[in-house]
């Protein structure tokens, strides 16, 4: 039923949240083996009710927000499933949420950078909306013009008609061999 699923709520867990504090000096970005403590420290009824009170201050409670951002573009299974190469580091926007509220810094993630454009469900999707480009010219990465070598001049704005001009076309079709 439709309405159950709009009821439906996610909560985070203050004594978990409450181990992932308590626990965050022995998170690691490096290979070196952590030092875990002699005896086990337990989490506290006030380390507990701390982290309610810091969700209920700083988002209304223990329900997680519905304030999801995609980062990335979804599994497509009709594309090729070859090797692909790896996504860049990038942030999520929730993961620096909780670490806010809990007062804590990123070790192992890092900070959510959203980008310059939405992210696309096609990796191999290609921007042709640059009006910057002069015709026959495209930008380097350096923001500088180069010309593109491989271009083929279309005549586009020639009123010239001459047959000549056409060479490499036998029946309709394009020869590839004059190209």
């Amino acid at each position: 039923n439709d309405d159950d699923v709009d009821k439906t709520t996610i909560c985070y867990d203050a004594e978990w949240l409450a181990v992932l504090k308590k626990t965050h000096n022995l998170t690691t970005s490096d290979s070196n083996r952590v030092q875990l403590p002699s005896f086990p420290t337990p989490i506290s009824q006030e380390e507990t009710e701390w982290i309610c009170q810091e969700l209920q201050s700083k988002s209304g409670g223990l329900a997680i927000p519905n304030n999801f951002v995609m980062t990335v573009g979804p599994f497509d299974p009709t594309r090729s499933q070859q090797r692909q190469p790896p996504l860049p580091w990038m942030g999520n926007p929730q993961t620096d949420r909780i670490l806010s509220i809990l007062g804590l810094d990123h070790v192992i993630t890092i900070p959510f950078q959203p980008p310059q454009h939405p992210p696309s469900a096609d990796a191999n999707e290609i921007d042709l909306d640059d009006d910057n480009d002069e015709e026959g010219e495209g930008e380097d990465n350096l923001g500088g013009n180069v010309k593109d070598e491989n271009e083929v001049d279309l005549g586009e704005g020639d009123e010239d008609d001459d047959e000549d001009d056409v060479q490499g076309i036998v029946d309709g079709k394009v020869d590839i061999r004059e190209c």
